[in-house]
């Protein structure tokens, strides 16, 4: 049982690291492409925001990849939907009864159950390859009502 906690605890550990790559290291990785952007892109982006007309790498290097994403087509043309969810666990115990074999005794203990809600933090919308609007939700909204 310890031995499975333990992975779980590493796989959610390593899974948390990864989703969490700080705007700086996307630009330091993708130094040609921020470079060649207009100084006042530069500025938006190293805060962490976008305007209308960014390009999805504009957004990238702001926000980081998308938890998900949609298209659809209209009229005007084809656009993009990226979605960003945040998840929140929430860890509650229970109280458990363990027999010992071979005793006519047992013991209690409470067993940790965890509980993930996923919320909508953030999404934008991309018209023909650029911004043409965005969200930024707070608090984060369930996502079973987004």
């Amino acid at each position: 049982m310890k031995k499975v906690s333990s992975l779980l605890i590493i796989g959610v550990t390593l899974l948390f690291l990864g989703a969490c790559e700080t705007t700086a290291k996307r630009i330091e990785r993708h130094q040609d492409l921020f470079n060649a952007l207009p100084a006042p892109h530069q500025g938006l982006i190293q805060s962490g925001k976008i305007q209308v007309g960014f390009t999805a790498d504009e957004v990238y290097l702001a926000w980081g990849r998308p938890t998900r994403k949609s298209i659809t087509e209209d009229g005007q043309g084809q656009n993009q939907t990226w979605v960003y969810i945040v998840t929140r666990t929430i860890t509650q115990y229970y109280p458990v009864h363990h027999y010992r074999h071979g005793y006519d005794s047992g013991y209690h203990i409470n067993d940790p159950y965890y509980f993930q809600y996923y919320y909508v933090a953030k999404d934008v919308v991309f018209a023909n390859g650029q911004v043409s609007g965005w969200t930024v939700h707070t608090p984060p909204v369930p996502l079973h009502a987004y």
